[in-house]
């Protein structure tokens, strides 16, 4: 259902630095995401768009990020169908739902980059799942449920990579 990879302190925080220095989606990949609830527009219903603010990154424009996450996953980026941030303040949550309504997507990779004090537990498949700022957790957000509880105390910050890769059938009938 979901796997757990460590991610060092050194990685983390060459993570941080890529994703500060990260510029907006352009071209194609922004016209995807703009219609899509959340990402591109406010118009989920799924957390409070007051307290929560999704931030696209772009695809074709941040070629460094691209390659850390080569490395650092072993997926070629073309692959990757979004990355975004999820910023959340005290008393934001997200609730439970999957990720492929606007954007293909077989495995969601999911780095915490900052911790609440309270609150903020990771929800996968109706459970509560460790996701803390050392861990990464995989899963196929487009099969399995999952959100975030309220923050009740502090901040959460979080690193959301989408890949869609093709399954062993499709990709015999790519060749």
């Amino acid at each position: 259902m979901y796997r757990v990879i460590d991610i060092s302190d050194k990685q983390l925080t060459d993570l941080k630095l890529l994703i500060s220095n990260s510029k907006s989606p352009v071209g194609e990949h922004l016209k995807t995401i703009e219609s899509a609830p959340g990402i591109g527009n406010n118009k989920s219903t799924q957390f409070d768009s007051s307290l929560l603010t999704l931030i696209p990154l772009g695809l074709s424009n941040n070629v460094k990020l691209l390659e850390w996450l080569e490395v650092f996953t072993g997926i070629n980026s073309k692959y990757i169908t979004n990355i975004h941030l999820n910023d959340m303040k005290e008393g934001a949550y997200f609730n439970p739902h999957y990720d492929n309504y606007h954007i293909k997507v077989s495995d969601t990779y999911t780095f915490l980059l900052e911790e609440p004090e309270e609150g903020g537990d990771f929800l996968l498949d109706g459970r509560t799942t460790t996701c803390d700022k050392n861990k990464v957790v995989i899963f196929n957000g487009g099969k399995y449920l999952h959100g975030v509880t309220k923050v009740k105390e502090g901040n959460r910050k979080s690193f959301i990579v989408f890949y869609n890769q093709p399954s062993k059938e499709e990709s015999k009938s790519l060749v």
